[in-house]
């Protein structure tokens, strides 16, 4: 047994081994893959991105300039991104915060708004 006493005392004498997550965050390395951010105010609502989209996780309404975006679905591929002619959709670094629901993403012609029941409806409407 006298074998494991290094083990002990540096486990009680050592620092922590893993971080201290709410205080001190990672920071995300380069090139890493975090979400995909909306930018209404560039969005002409063309649905290039939703055709491009190989989960489905975009829709657009042309009609009532409404876009549904749906962040779970997405496998952040970034075919969206590369094909959006006014750079509405671009990928930041950060990742998305831990939900417990899965809300969806509607943006109308005017501003963003968050909700589940509505974008459900409308993706509905859209196919």
């Amino acid at each position: 047994m006298p074998w494991f006493l290094p083990g002990v005392l540096g486990n009680l004498f050592g620092g922590p081994a893993t971080r201290l997550y709410p205080f001190e965050k990672r920071e995300p390395f380069e090139n890493a893959r975090g979400q995909i951010e909306l930018v209404p105010q560039n969005c002409t609502f063309c649905g290039a991105c939703a055709r491009r989209c190989p989960t489905s996780a975009i829709n657009v309404d042309r009609a009532n300039k409404v876009f549904y975006f749906e962040p779970f679905r997405c496998i952040i591929c970034e075919a969206c991104i590369e094909i959006c002619p006014r750079n509405g959709i671009r990928l930041v670094s950060q990742y998305r915060s831990p939900e417990y629901s899965k809300p969806s993403v509607v943006i109308h012609g005017n501003g963003k708004e968050k909700t589940e029941a509505a974008a459900k409806a409308g993706a509905a409407e859209s196919q």
